[in-house]
């Protein structure tokens, strides 16, 4: 394993020493030799950083060693520590704050937007668990399991309720990585630097960004008519189907993957009612009148043979999935009452029906997941 020193800056209160603890448990926890060394700032009192050295050998020291990793979440950017980095580490910003042009292209930059990513997840006190995921995500220093099961040893078990939040903060900072917008890309330092190609960087697969993508395709002109109506669900279905293959895709290996087949399966079924739909409704043929009832096969999902980090990324999964099947049943809803073809509302009824079903099943999975998660904490 290479030998890493990583050191974070951020104005006290922005999680830094948390950051730093939960790796120094993690590394522990790994059997790893750490040196964690916490500075509050004596020249700058709003300031902290901590340094973290771990390896597989001993005697390391924090002052000596070149940096391979710098995390700036918050304040200024120290250019000396900057220029600490070792040829081809890695430097983590926090750009929704931060607003740095680096002066070195023998680095590897990575600009995350931690605070807005934070704000979207409901809970602006994360950004430092996102810039913790990117981290991770980047050097595969420690697994993501690891660093979950210190959670309560860092914060306590009287902030268990939150850690579902910080767990998906982590996922969500790992996600933004991935994005290709994430890391600065320089043709000179391609090829000065190694860049270390991760596993899920063709997936690309954002979980929120779905979401919005439901919810921007309907605004005041859906409505208007049971054409567009049945376009925009049209639209909501392929976007469903996106999601399912890609969960498929990314939970491939297990039993869940095949519960996300069947949802999209079902889903292009419904593709295929709605597209008749819509002929009908121009005046063409054939329309298929309804829906196959073949329920989603019931599968007993042991949680328990999942890796922590798999139960992570499926739980942001099941929560998304969740909130897609709500925004699909909403729409439903709505179209069935603003429907004035008595055969399009027949078709939105069953279609509301079938996802209020699947919704049932996911939430049961979730549930399920979501404990067994909290007892492997």
């Amino acid at each position: 394993m290479k030998k890493r020193k990583i050191i974070a800056t951020g104005l006290a209160g922005t999680g830094v020493m948390a950051m730093g603890e939960l790796l120094a448990h993690g590394s522990m926890d790994e059997d790893k030799n750490i040196i964690w060394l916490p500075n509050y700032g004596k020249k700058s009192p709003n300031m902290v950083k901590f340094c973290l050295i771990f390896s597989q050998s001993e005697g390391e020291n924090c002052l000596e060693t070149d940096l391979s990793d710098l995390i700036i979440i918050s304040g200024d950017v120290s250019e000396k520590l900057v220029a600490k980095l070792e040829k081809g580490g890695n430097l983590f910003i926090n750009e929704t704050i931060i607003d740095y042009i680096p002066k070195r292209d023998d680095i590897n930059i990575y600009k995350i937007p931690a605070t807005e990513l934070a704000r979207k997840l409901g809970y602006q006190k994360t950004s430092h668990m996102i810039m913790l995921g990117a981290f991770l995500e980047v050097t595969e220093a420690l697994n993501f399991g690891t660093v979950v099961k210190a959670f309560t040893k860092v914060f306590g078990y009287d902030l268990k309720t939150l850690l579902p939040i910080y767990q998906k903060a982590v996922v969500t900072g790992a996600g933004a990585v991935r994005s290709s917008s994430a890391k600065e890309k320089h043709i000179e330092r391609q090829s000065n630097a190694e860049v270390k190609t991760n596993k899920y960087n063709n997936e690309k697969f954002e979980f929120e960004e779905l979401s919005e993508d439901f919810k921007d395709s309907i605004d005041s002109e859906t409505f208007k008519d049971d054409l567009s109506i049945a376009e925009h669900a049209l639209e909501n279905e392929i976007i469903m189907v996106r999601f399912y293959n890609k969960s498929k895709e990314i939970l491939r290996g297990n039993i869940t993957s095949e519960v996300f087949g069947s949802l999209a399966k079902q889903s292009d079924e419904h593709l295929l009612y709605l597209k008749g739909l819509i002929k009908k409704l121009k005046g063409q043929s054939i329309y298929i009148d309804e829906v196959d009832k073949t329920p989603i096969e019931e599968e007993k999902i042991n949680w328990k043979e999942f890796s922590d980090e798999k139960r992570i990324i499926a739980l942001s999964i099941f929560e998304e999935a969740i909130k897609l099947k709500n925004n699909s049943i909403e729409f439903y809803k709505k179209a069935s009452e603003k429907a004035k073809k008595d055969f399009a509302k027949r078709l939105y009824d069953e279609l509301k029906y079938w996802e209020n079903y699947q919704l049932q099943q996911l939430e049961g999975q979730y549930q399920i997941l979501k404990e067994e998660n909290e007892e492997s904490i």
